[in-house]
């Protein structure tokens, strides 16, 4: 040999390259009864053909060519047969449904359906016991899952696609979705589980809120539930804005009435920690046409709130401006609405 690259021939001085490829190449051209001697060499099989107790294959695939080839039986009546003494295996869910091959095997449940609970072979595995611990989806994984789903909720020949597009599969999902959030410890996961996303991901988060920012302007997004949000003309600025609930109209229509010019399309964007320590923007409620004066209209606080009213105080002490709370209160089950200002 005389590098990584290269290697002499066994049977003449030939330098050749330290590939199989080409030292096949070599043999079968320039000492073809070497090849003879290597090609005709019998082979040692270590699988057994259950039809004839011969063996046969050392892989999968060369038994079931024998199969087919020798006996006329495809893989998978010859694994029925053999591996579950002739009965199709049932799927372990108990939904009494057949199981679909899988490969060059069945699974233990059909292909595509979604087991649960103690049947599901993830269950109860958490942390270092689930296998999918420390793995991340890369983009290309993430195309390929993408495209599967895709080609399950298209595909008109897809086993479970009538199943997906029924309406009972959508609503039961829907209910199942909904239910799970019912859980307060699903909620604390999943509320951990984002703020750990978050602070690991700043330069997102800016991103992503400034985004957020430009959708609740435009009033695609926002605190609506469980009061009215609308669209409202305001004579002030000869403009549609979106109301994000019934106390933003009810106050628009106080300010139309005592001739107080406000509007909810400003510029204005105020940031602060929150208690977890990250970053966040703020945006009023209202802002006066001279600017000189923030609203925010509000129902109940949050310790979040508090947070956001401290920013605000600093961020009208440099703007010259004074920052204005107006809380409206239920006085009763007709949810009649009453202002109760607060100047700070």
């Amino acid at each position: 040999m005389n590098n990584e690259n290269t290697i002499k021939c066994e049977h003449c001085n030939a330098i050749l390259t330290n590939s199989p490829r080409s030292i096949g190449s070599h043999i079968g051209y320039w000492h073809k009864d070497v090849a003879k001697q290597i090609y005709n060499k019998p082979t040692k099989f270590s699988m057994k053909c259950l039809e004839c107790n011969e063996l046969v294959a050392n892989s999968n695939n060369v038994l079931a060519r024998h199969l087919r080839k020798i006996h006329n039986i495809d893989w998978t009546n010859y694994t029925v047969k053999h591996y579950h003494d002739g009965v199709w295996p049932i799927c372990k869910c108990g939904c009494g449904n057949k199981l679909e091959k899988n490969h060059t095997n069945f699974g233990e449940f059909i292909c595509g359906h979604s087991s649960r609970g103690e049947f599901n072979p993830m269950f109860g595995k958490k942390g270092d016991d689930n296998p999918n611990t420390g793995k991340v989806r890369n983009d290309s994984m993430k195309e390929k899952y993408s495209k599967a789903a895709k080609s399950r909720w298209d595909n008109p020949n897809d086993s479970r696609y009538i199943t997906f597009k029924t309406e009972k599969y959508r609503s039961e999902m829907s209910a199942s979705c909904k239910n799970a959030y019912d859980d307060p410890n699903v909620v604390a996961r999943q509320s951990e589980g984002m703020r750990i996303w978050w602070s690991k991901n700043p330069q997102m988060r800016k991103v992503k809120s400034k985004f957020a920012c430009e959708l609740q302007q435009l009033g695609i997004i926002g605190p609506q539930a469980p009061y009215k949000a609308e669209w409202k003309f305001n004579s002030f600025t000869q403009k549609q804005e979106y109301m994000h609930s019934s106390w933003e109209t009810r106050f628009l229509d106080d300010c139309i009435k005592s001739n107080n010019p406000v509007t909810k399309i400003h510029n204005v964007r105020i940031t602060y920690i929150d208690p977890n320590g990250i970053e966040r923007t703020y945006i009023p409620d209202f802002l006066s046409l001279d600017n000189k004066t923030l609203y925010e209209i509000k129902g109940r606080e949050t310790e979040i709130d508090l947070l956001k009213y401290a920013a605000a105080r600093v961020w009208c002490l440099k703007n010259n401006a004074q920052f204005e709370i107006v809380k409206y209160r239920r006085l009763s089950q007709n949810y009649l609405l009453t202002k109760v200002p607060e100047y700070l």
